[in-house]
């Protein structure tokens, strides 16, 4: 629980009503707070600064990898395909951020949202070679 979280749960029921009529909202959530309200059927919106700065960045040194992550884990076992498809598939669901892509319209960046669909992977037996399965 986060520390804001405590602060407000910390709050009688008729503090926390007028905190949060006060801030425009209704309830307060499981969290201690509101999640933000989503825009149904809207997917395109303005890149933040930050955003802009890296886009803008990208466009100077396309394909740098300044800003990437690498990382491997070290699997052992059965694999199951399915749960992990199923695994990935529901966290890139959860997490809008992780569909979103940049277009240009204009000059300007514009994050788009992609729809969630399933995750599609390739698996490769290292062991024998590298061949797929």
């Amino acid at each position: 629980m986060s520390d804001r979280a405590a602060r407000v749960g910390a709050l009688s029921a008729e503090q926390q009503a007028l905190l949060m009529r006060r801030l425009g909202r209704r309830t307060v959530g499981a969290s201690g707070l509101e999640p933000l309200p989503r825009c149904p059927g809207v997917n395109v919106f303005r890149a933040s600064y930050a955003q802009e700065r890296l886009w803008f960045l990208e466009q100077v040194a396309a394909g740098s990898a300044a800003y990437n992550v690498a990382g491997a884990f070290d699997a052992r076992g059965r694999l199951d395909l399915a749960a992990l498809r199923s695994s990935l598939t529901a966290v890139i669901a959860r997490h809008e951020s992780l569909r979103t892509t940049f277009v240009a319209m204009d000059g300007r960046p514009l994050q788009v949202i992609s729809p969630v669909a399933p995750v599609a992977m390739v698996v490769s037996d290292l062991r024998r070679g590298g061949g797929e399965v």
